[in-house]
């Protein structure tokens, strides 16, 4: 089971680009920004994401002031899809006649070169120059993170690690743990995926988790030990131990693993649930339908309570 935890998903359209830059204007820019009508009510659209609105606004712009680089910039992102090369030559232009006084207008326009190459070419190595670039016109630890993921992305895990440490400091990190497995510190990076594993909806860190687990399934289980026994209301890290053990067969483990997560679970049903699930698979009917009951009296909706009553029926018919 493996994920690419650091792939940004591309945008549906280039025109998306817009919004992350159309919220942000330098004083620099404000100021042309002033006394120009067009660019101003440009800006307005994009935030809105009115599109065509904006993209009419900022061709009268260009008409008003054909070397314009705000407005040059961001134009060139509406047609970064279908005509990429001519769309990061238009910002590289665009960007050396901002002045180099206007830091955040630098900034705002090397994003956007580092959003076309990270959501449209792919090219992770320009995306994470591109984010530099723009790291150095603001110290945003926010970009400094992105320019960590694109060289993770690129495969740069010794120079992405010390970047995510300064960008997102002593917060266990999925993406840090990420880049430490892929160095093969698995001790490591089994740890940080399970301190980085706060709420059961966090799917990254548990395919994580489940992808450092096939490499070193005892490093994995000592991490999910260690936080249950730090915490004694914590008791996902047992359910999820439980479900490992599951998955890989291990079904008297798992039970065993589960019945400890009990004790200290606020939410009983998807445990008892998993525990009848371990006793069906090595032939244990009574034991499996007798779980499959408690998770029905402890369901918390209606359509669960019927989900797992068609799961009993279905149990009894095929234990039979």
């Amino acid at each position: 089971m493996k994920t690419n935890l650091f792939r940004r998903a591309a945008f549906a359209a280039a025109a998306l680009l817009c919004i992350a830059i159309a919220a942000c204007t330098s004083e620099a820019e404000y100021l042309k920004m002033k006394q120009d009508p067009d660019l101003v009510d440009a800006v307005k659209y994009l935030k809105k994401e009115k599109y065509e609105k904006a993209r009419k606004k900022l061709e009268e712009a260009l008409k008003t002031e054909p070397k314009n680089p705000y407005a040059r910039y961001r134009l060139a992102l509406f047609d970064a899809e279908t005509n990429t090369d001519a769309s990061i030559k238009t910002i590289k232009d665009a960007i050396s006649d901002i002045p180099s006084s206007d830091s955040s207008g630098l900034t705002e326009a090397y994003k956007a070169l580092a959003s076309i190459h990270s959501t449209i070419t792919n090219d992770w190595s320009q995306a994470a120059k591109a984010y530099a670039k723009a790291y150095d016109f603001s110290h945003d630890p926010e970009i400094l993170r992105e320019h960590a993921f694109c060289l993770a992305n690129d495969g740069q895990f010794e120079e992405a690690l010390p970047l995510f440490d300064i960008s997102e400091g002593t917060t266990p990190s999925v993406a840090r743990a990420s880049c430490k497995l892929k160095l093969g510190k698995i001790k490591e990076a089994a740890e940080e995926a399970v301190a980085a594993f706060d709420s059961p909806s966090n799917m990254d860190a548990v395919l994580l988790i489940y992808e450092i687990s096939a490499k070193d399934g005892t490093a994995v289980e000592n991490a999910l030990l260690d936080a249950a026994n730090k915490n004694s209301d914590n008791y996902w890290p047992l359910v999820i131990l439980g479900d490992i053990k599951k998955s890989n067969d291990n079904f008297a483990e798992a039970i065993d693993t589960y019945t400890k997560a009990l004790s200290k679970a606020k939410k009983t049903s998807d445990i008892y649930e998993s525990i009848a699930e371990c006793h069906y698979n090595i032939g244990e009917l009574g034991k499996a339908l007798d779980n499959i009951n408690k998770a029905i009296d402890n369901a918390d909706s209606r359509d669960e309570r019927n989900r797992l009553k068609e799961k009993r029926a279905e149990m009894t018919l095929k234990g039979e």
